[in-house]
């Protein structure tokens, strides 16, 4: 099953997430996505609803994509509702944590408590599919805002 966002086929390197909140156990999940380079899918994000188990794929706008340091993950939700209609999407956005070594690691940050996200488990796009997940791709993003 190829799963396409315009004309890319982001199926190969789509994967979905499982992730827990190490403090207070929120759970959810999100889009990985990973390439040969970086280029390949530098400007994709994914958003969540939890309830209705989807995952939105779309583009960053390019004010988004250049300044992506300076936005929240609220920030990028907010826009994405406003152009989906308050559908509850969510984006986890990842800052560095330090862990009890002092060693720093990239984590996707919980809505709840903003402590770090651990992955439970890794799983392909069809198989998200296939356990009941929908994927909803939409390139025009910058378009309607």
């Amino acid at each position: 099953m190829n799963i396409y966002l315009g004309s890319e086929n982001i199926s190969i390197g789509g994967k979905v997430e499982f992730i827990k909140c190490s403090a207070c156990n929120f759970d959810s999940f999100r889009l990985e996505l990973s390439a040969d380079t970086d280029m390949v899918y530098q400007d994709v994000i994914g958003f969540v609803n939890k309830e209705h188990k989807e995952l939105l794929l779309t583009h960053l706008s390019d004010e988004e994509f250049h300044n992506f340091s300076n936005y929240s993950g609220n920030q990028l939700s907010e826009r994405v509702n406003t152009v989906f209609k308050g559908n509850g999407f969510t984006f986890y956005k990842s800052k560095h944590f330090t862990d009890q070594n002092d060693e720093e690691y990239w984590a996707p940050v919980c809505p709840k408590c903003e402590s770090s996200f651990q992955t439970e488990r890794k799983i392909s796009l069809e198989d998200f599919i296939k356990e009941g997940g929908k994927v909803i791709t939409y390139s025009l993003y910058d378009k309607f805002y």
